[in-house]
């Protein structure tokens, strides 16, 4: 746009201001912090709601809570009865299953899950 030169914008001391000021470059990983800052802080704000919005992590979900009810339904033998320890054993093998498989969903598609979400299925 041609604007006059004693337009009043050409006056405006902005102008100048900006005129004056140094001009900078991007830093070559800058695209790179910007989307893992958006990434990290979208997951901040999501908080179990985003986990839910993972596809592969409802199914995952799903199958878990269906083998629960499962396994919960069946009704034993009569002369069979299960230990309070059978029951802890049969959940802390689902436990290790459903980490597992996270941990195979997170190797394959590591955009899915933030970094603090692979730090916490390590640990």
């Amino acid at each position: 746009m041609n604007a006059p030169k004693n337009s009043p914008e050409d006056q405006d001391p902005v102008w100048e201001f900006l005129d004056a000021a140094s001009t900078h470059t991007a830093s070559p990983r800058f695209s790179d912090d910007v989307l893992r800052a958006a990434r990290l802080s979208e997951s901040e704000k999501s908080g179990l709601g985003g986990w839910l919005k993972i596809p592969a992590f409802a199914g995952c979900a799903a199958l878990v809570i269906a083998t629960f009810f499962y396994i919960s339904s069946e009704k034993p033998a009569p002369h069979v009865t299960d230990s309070p320890s059978d029951q802890s054993d049969s959940l802390t093998v689902l436990e290790d299953e459903l980490s597992t498989e996270l941990l195979s969903l997170a190797i394959d598609s590591p955009s899915l899950f933030s970094d603090e979400d692979i730090l916490a299925l390590i640990l």
